[in-house]
C-alpha cells in the first residue's frame, strides 16, 4: 500500500478524479435548473409557482435512498437503465399525443367549425424541404460524433497523461 502523501503527490488515487465527477454531475443538473427559471420568468409564472416547478429537479436526489437499494437488490443497473429508458420514452410520447390538438380528420375538422368540408387537401412535403432536414440532421449527428470523439480523446488524453 502506497502512503498518502505519495498518492497525493503523483495525482493517483481518487483524489483527483472524484471531485471532477460530482462536477461533471452537477453540472447539467445546475443548468437546467438555471435555463428553467428563465424559461418560466419568460412566460409570466409567479415567482412562487418558479420555486415550486424548479425544486422539483431536485426531487431524484432527494428520494434516492428511497430507491437505490431497490436497484441494487432487484435488478442489475443496466435491466433498470433500460427499463427506465423505455418507460420514460412512453411517457413522454404520451404526454405529446395528449397535447396534442392538431385536426386529425374531416370528422374533426367537421366539429370544430360547424360547417361542412368540400375537400381537403393531403399533405404534401416540398422535395427541397425534405432535403434540408435530411442535410441539417446529417450535420447535426456530424457533428455530435465530433463533440464525442474530441470527449473521449481529451479522457484517454488525460487517462494515460495522469495514470501512467
Amino acid at each position: 500500500m502506497k502512503p498518502f502523501r505519495d498518492t497525493l503527490r503523483r495525482g493517483e488515487g481518487p483524489w483527483l478524479w472524484i471531485p471532477t465527477v460530482y462536477f461533471a454531475e452537477g453540472m447539467p443538473n445546475a443548468l437546467v435548473a438555471t435555463v428553467s427559471v428563465m424559461l418560466y420568468n419568460d412566460l409570466g409564472v409567479s415567482n412562487e409557482a418558479t420555486a415550486f416547478f424548479t425544486s422539483l429537479l431536485y426531487l431524484p436526489w432527494v428520494i434516492k435512498p428511497l430507491w437505490s437499494p431497490a436497484v441494487d437488490l432487484l435488478k442489475t443497473r443496466r435491466q433498470w437503465i433500460w427499463t427506465m429508458q423505455l418507460l420514460l420514452g412512453l411517457g413522454l410520447a404520451g404526454i405529446q399525443e395528449a397535447k396534442d390538438t392538431s385536426l386529425k380528420n374531416l370528422k374533426d375538422v367537421r366539429a370544430y367549425t360547424n360547417l361542412p368540408v368540400l375537400c381537403s387537401i393531403p399533405l404534401l412535403e416540398n422535395t427541397m424541404l425534405v432535403k434540408r432536414k435530411k442535410r441539417l440532421a446529417y450535420l447535426a449527428w456530424t457533428a455530435a460524433v465530433i463533440v464525442g470523439a474530441i470527449a473521449v480523446s481529451a479522457a484517454l488524453f488525460y487517462h494515460v497523461q495522469y495514470t501512467a
